[in-house]
């Protein structure tokens, strides 16, 4: 070491010792880098390229050890980032903000019926069940207060009334809605997606009450598809009901949707992905509401992933809505 160095450490040394003396702290060894002008850790990376002032004790052993004060711990910064709700699938302040209900008018002098339940995957766009549009008339969705005209319905191509097979329609919006905290859009699978031993929820009526704005979300578990065929068999359909392969069940004893959640989503989490949620399902029939261990029968959504996407695209619509 050359006579210059050895005066300027030794200077350095002396004069945080003196400061050191001088602090009424725990000390503990660290890089001098890693302390702060204040003497506290940087636990946060800020200044971090920074040369710190040295701070030096008779306790530290490394050469470029310095006497910093530990009191203050990682606990009191989050080292995780803000989370952030982009895209499809999120549940924000509302627990099912993806959820409308589809209201229907003979005419202009008739007070609107609710007819089926509905989930938007795009601001301008919704999905529900073929089935309910089988009247002509003034059609409507609401969500929460606001009630918005349709302008197209778009029933699958395939769909037959006699066993609700294909049982999926898109609904046009006259204008898109506004994605405030209780509004949100739900993701779509892709096709092919895995849907075994899951548990989803799904929105039924507060029949309680008369109002449709009150809906109760269940828990159910997706039902295998020879499990569910056996089960219906059981019932009036019987030994030789073939369920179509359009359709996937689901439920659990005591839990089931009923009459009027028709076109509702059934809605699962996304695998991989904690919080978020594709719509695997729409409510489309049953055997009684819970009768006897049955499942419900929905429509299994992707296989119509590609369909979705193609009249998206027809309409000049986008369709990362709902892409994960």
């Amino acid at each position: 070491m050359s006579l210059f160095n050895f005066i300027f450490y030794t200077f350095i040394f002396i004069t945080n010792f003196i400061q050191c003396e001088a602090k009424n702290f725990t000390c503990t060894c660290v890089p001098y880098y890693q302390c702060s002008e204040s003497y506290n850790l940087i636990i946060d990376g800020m200044d971090l390229f920074d040369v710190r002032k040295y701070q030096s004790n008779m306790n530290c052993t490394g050469y470029f050890d310095v006497c910093c004060d530990a009191s203050k711990t990682l606990t009191e910064i989050s080292t995780e980032p803000p989370r952030t709700f982009k895209g499809c699938g999120y549940v924000k302040e509302h627990p099912f903000p993806w959820f409308g209900i589809l209201y229907y008018q003979a005419d202009i002098s008739e007070r609107p019926k609710h007819r089926c339940g509905i989930s938007f995957i795009h601001k301008q766009v919704g999905l529900t069940a073929a089935h309910c549009f089988d009247q002509n008339g003034i059609w409507t969705v609401k969500k929460g207060k606001t009630i918005i005209n349709i302008k197209r319905t778009i029933s699958h191509p395939s769909y037959r009334a006699t066993n609700l097979s294909n049982d999926i329609a898109l609904i046009i919006l006259d204008e898109p809605i506004e994605l405030k905290n209780n509004m949100g859009l739900i993701c779509i699978p892709p096709p092919n997606t895995a849907l075994n031993n899951i548990s989803c929820t799904v929105s039924t009526l507060n029949r309680n009450l008369d109002d449709f704005n009150q809906i109760i979300l269940i828990e159910i578990p997706i039902v295998p598809k020879q499990t569910c065929l056996n089960k219906l068999r059981s019932t009036r359909l019987g030994d030789f009901f073939q369920l179509h392969y359009s359709f996937l069940c689901a439920g659990s004893e005591n839990q089931d949707t009923c009459e009027g959640d028709g076109g509702s989503p059934l809605v699962c989490p996304i695998a991989g992905q904690p919080g978020r949620f594709h719509q695997t399902g729409i409510v489309s029939w049953g055997i009684g509401c819970a009768e006897n261990n049955v499942p419900g029968v929905y429509v299994n959504v992707a296989l119509f992933r590609d369909w979705i996407d193609e009249v998206m695209i027809e309409n000049g619509f986008d369709i990362h809505s709902y892409r994960y």
